[in-house]
């Protein structure tokens, strides 16, 4: 029997969940982010500027949702300059849409590039109890996840390999929702932040994670390159906030994935866009990469019991790809 791992029965919005306006280091304002990607086919925005939370609620329309969200960042200072720093990035998104303010605003620490914190801005960044320890250190971050986590946050872990953290520091990490597989601007930045093997070290070791891709961008040239794509029945913030946080959805940064299934001991994936491959991986050395002559539109894997979980990694003729998520055989 055919058992469907991402709904078939549902919409599909395509996101960006990681976006950065002028009113911290980005280039554009919010509205004319909503415009530019709402041109490109985006129903969904976080725009998550450093260090504050914000609704842009102005900006939703019946075709356009965007989510209250931020980027953390945790810093070890290794001098004076600022690439010589090791960080870990943390972008967040308020689950309850009604009740927006953020952990522990530092009231002494103001960054001189973060606009928003050097006008009336700064008062609508609502905060909430003690200052968050912003200590890179995984005790720091650990306990931050979980404190961000029991308020109504979903976490994810942005860009490793730009941020400098090897497996001796990302493997420390406890609790986050979602690892950024693929990240825009730090790709083009020159950094190999294809992060497949980042994710398949936190699946081996029993982290569950999903996976996400997203832009980052802070200039015109690194948009549209990585989103998700959400499955719900409409355009309603609840129910697209629960189809990010229950895994709902697969990463891409062009393909578009038509079905997800496992039938019979076979896991499958089908395509609408045309493939040059699929890659399987699993929680063991049993892995698979089906190549096509042509084209490719469903691609199969034969599943063995001890293989833990399997995901795909499906590969168009320019070498983009898109990203299922890593599915628990003991769950499905």
């Amino acid at each position: 029997m055919k058992k469907h791992l991402i709904p078939i029965n549902k919409n599909f919005y395509k996101a960006n969940m990681h976006c950065h306006s002028d009113w911290s280091d980005g280039t554009y304002t919010p509205e004319e982010l909503k415009k530019l990607y709402k041109e490109q086919g985006y129903s969904v925005l976080a725009i998550t500027d450093h260090e504050g939370l914000f609704y842009h609620s102005e900006l939703d329309d019946p075709e356009f949702l965007t989510v209250p969200s931020l980027e953390y960042e945790f810093n070890e200072q290794r001098g004076e300059n600022f690439d010589n720093w090791i960080v870990c990035h943390l972008c967040i998104y308020k689950k309850d849409k009604s009740d927006i303010y953020q952990i522990g605003i530092d009231p002494d620490w103001k960054h001189p590039k973060f606009k928003w914190m050097h006008d009336e801005r700064w008062d609508m960044a609502k905060s909430k109890g003690e200052i968050l320890n912003k200590a890179h250190t995984p005790e720091a971050i650990n306990l931050a996840i979980k404190r961000l986590r029991d308020e109504g946050f979903i976490v994810t872990y942005n860009h490793p390999r730009w941020s400098m953290e090897d497996y001796s520091v990302y493997m420390q990490y406890e609790g986050m929702n979602n690892l950024e597989i693929f990240n825009t601007g730090t790709i083009l930045g020159g950094f190999d932040d294809d992060n497949g093997v980042v994710f398949d070290d936190m699946l081996r070791s029993g982290k569950r994670v999903f996976c996400v891709a997203a832009d980052d961008n802070h200039t015109p040239n690194d948009m549209f390159g990585g989103f998700i794509m959400l499955a719900a029945d409409s355009l309603d913030y609840d129910k697209i906030i629960s189809a990010f946080e229950n895994g709902e959805f697969y990463a891409s940064c062009g393909p578009i994935i038509e079905d997800i299934y496992v039938e019979d001991g076979v896991f499958g994936v089908k395509t609408s866009t045309p493939a040059k491959a699929v890659c399987f991986h699993t929680g063991t050395r049993h892995s698979a990469c089906q190549k096509a002559e042509d084209e490719l539109f469903e691609a199969k894997f034969t599943l063995h019991e001890d293989d833990i979980y399997v995901r795909a990694e499906i590969i168009d003729k320019d070498g983009k790809k898109a990203y299922t998520q890593a599915y628990f055989l003991a769950e499905i």
